[in-house]
């Protein structure tokens, strides 16, 4: 006896899976994905923390500082520098084995850089930002050995054989991102 097989006799997981599998490149089965569907998917474990999605110049700043360990400001975005010292920091920054936060800091006012000068940084970009300070800007930022040094009090030992930091690099203990947005 044969035994045929027919589509539409399979359960509808075996279905999707095998028609999905036609498809050539790309992200397969994704949705286009907007700005605000991206911040619920980030704020989806702390539905009481919705930020806007252009915050003012001060705002900004205070919650890139408060929530990210490691912060760069960049001249133009991540993905597409403005200039080779920009890009050669990106490319180091996803080697220092740390985790990062990137702002595109010449596509905002005014305002926003004289916030990071007045808060100890300088007026060239990049910018490298580790626990609140200022530790690197401009073409020193070109050096790798240089980048893996200043992100070093951010990075932690693999594998964990210690306790887990438990909360924000700021906030010890604290481990939800609305008790630390607009409490600086």
């Amino acid at each position: 006896p044969q035994c045929k097989v027919n589509s539409m006799m399979m359960g509808p997981a075996l279905l999707l899976t095998s028609m999905r599998t036609s498809t050539t490149g790309g992200t397969k089965g994704a949705p286009p994905i907007s700005i605000d569907d991206l911040y619920g998917l980030c704020f989806l474990a702390e539905p009481s923390i919705r930020p806007p999605v252009e915050r003012q110049p001060r705002p900004m700043f205070d919650t890139d500082i408060g929530l990210n360990e490691v912060v760069i400001y960049l001249n133009g975005g991540l993905h597409s520098c403005n200039d080779k010292v920009s890009e050669d920091f990106v490319l180091h920054m996803f080697e220092a084995s740390v985790i990062f936060f990137p702002r595109d800091a010449t596509s905002k006012p005014q305002e926003f850089r004289d916030i990071l000068k007045s808060e100890g940084g300088t007026d060239e970009l990049p910018q490298l930002w580790v626990q609140g300070k200022l530790v690197g800007s401009g073409s020193e930022l070109k050096d790798f050995d240089r980048v893996w040094d200043l992100c070093s009090p951010a990075r932690r030992a693999w594998p964990r054989d210690g306790p887990y930091q438990l909360g924000f690099y700021n906030r010890q203990g604290v481990t939800r991102s609305d008790q630390v947005i607009g409490t600086q």
